[in-house]
């Protein structure tokens, strides 16, 4: 076994392969055993855990107090109430106070100043009730991205071992949003078994998007399908951004060896 170290911003190789590499080839076969057999509830159970995270989120964010509802059979939901309008003065202030916070950082900036324009017109129309339903999805894929670039750099990672776990759950969020998009695009069975499939006996997300904007299911898929796609990538792309500035420490650096020797009089 033999490691060849490179510069501070390019990982060892075990073999001439990127360490990052075997981490994400390692976590692939996690996800699958995650998926399916008799553990397959533990992936529907870390899935939903996101899903529903984004669905709460987006709530409070809009001014709507909600909470999550799991189970370890994989039925999950999130309830919110009315919007209140001092909780949505929250969310544009502390906008604001992030884009002033963050005004000389371009790219925090290029994400915040949309926010603060579109904010009102988010919250005060009924384009709130859907993002709120294609909030869960979207969390997924973003937790997804941030997975995968934390398994490719060990950005914000304690110990080597976590890397293939973070891995596993980023191909596990992005493979089964995967699947379902493609089944509601490609297959009139998926659309069948969607429209069956819904926790508590409620409307699944996608259809009750659809039916606000009146469009087809599959046409609603469609968009999201693509998006699907994109958290590897976006990862590689983030991964090969911070190699080219400064390395983000994930952990304290180690102390240097050996130690300084110390004489007593």
């Amino acid at each position: 076994m033999r490691f060849t170290a490179h510069s501070s911003s390019a990982e060892a190789e075990f073999h001439g392969i990127p360490r990052a590499w075997i981490f994400l080839a390692v976590g692939l076969p996690i996800a699958l055993i995650l998926s399916w057999g008799p553990i397959g509830f533990m992936g529907r159970f870390l899935s939903a855990l996101v899903h529903e995270l984004g669905h709460t989120v987006a709530a409070w964010f809009l001014g709507c107090p909600a909470y999550p509802a799991i189970k370890l059979s994989g039925h999950a939901a999130a309830f919110h109430q009315d919007q209140v309008f001092f909780l949505c003065l929250l969310a544009f202030a502390g906008i604001g106070a992030a884009a002033w916070r963050f005004r000389t950082n371009r790219l925090v900036l290029s994400v915040l100043s949309p926010m603060l324009l579109l904010y009102p017109a988010l919250a005060f129309t009924d384009a709130k009730e859907v993002f709120h339903l294609l909030a869960g999805h979207l969390a997924e894929l973003v937790f997804a991205t941030i997975f995968f670039w934390r398994a490719l750099t060990g950005g914000f990672v304690q110990k080597e071992g976590e890397r293939p776990f973070y891995s596993a759950w980023a191909w596990l969020l992005m493979g089964r949003c995967m699947i379902l998009f493609g089944s509601l695009v490609f297959t009139e069975a998926g659309r069948q078994a969607y429209a069956r499939g819904g926790s508590f006996g409620m409307v699944n997300d996608l259809l009750r998007v659809a039916a606000h904007l009146d469009l087809k299911l599959a046409t609603v898929a469609i968009p999201m399908l693509l998006l699907s796609l994109l958290p590897l990538p976006l990862a590689f792309l983030l991964a090969r951004r911070g190699r080219a500035g400064e390395p983000i420490q994930s952990r304290s650096p180690s102390p240097a060896w050996p130690p300084k020797q110390i004489h007593l009089p």
